[in-house]
């Protein structure tokens, strides 16, 4: 039983709506830092919009998916979009 529940751990969990929001923000938030023009006072403005024009899609095609702990982690500590998409997500 013991090792039943340690492997379902590393299996990861279903995602959450806030998992989700989390994972749009922080692609949204690299995104904008990577623009030549991007301020950052209107950084966390267009991180709020992006996160309410993908909530519908984000429920259909994340929550719910299965995510581990290490994926969340990776993505709070990308540097990059492209590394969220490419490393955390896959």
């Amino acid at each position: 039983m013991l090792l039943a529940l340690l492997l379902a751990g590393g299996c990861g969990r279903p995602a959450t709506i806030a998992d989700c929001e989390e994972i749009v923000a922080r692609i949204a938030e690299l995104e904008l830092r990577g623009a030549k023009t991007a301020d950052p006072s209107l950084i966390a403005k267009e991180v709020a919009d992006t996160k309410v024009a993908f909530q519908a899609k984000a429920k259909k095609e994340c929550v719910g998916k299965r995510i581990t702990q290490s994926a969340l982690d990776c993505v709070r500590h990308a540097k990059t979009a492209e590394e969220i998409v490419r490393e955390c997500l896959n």
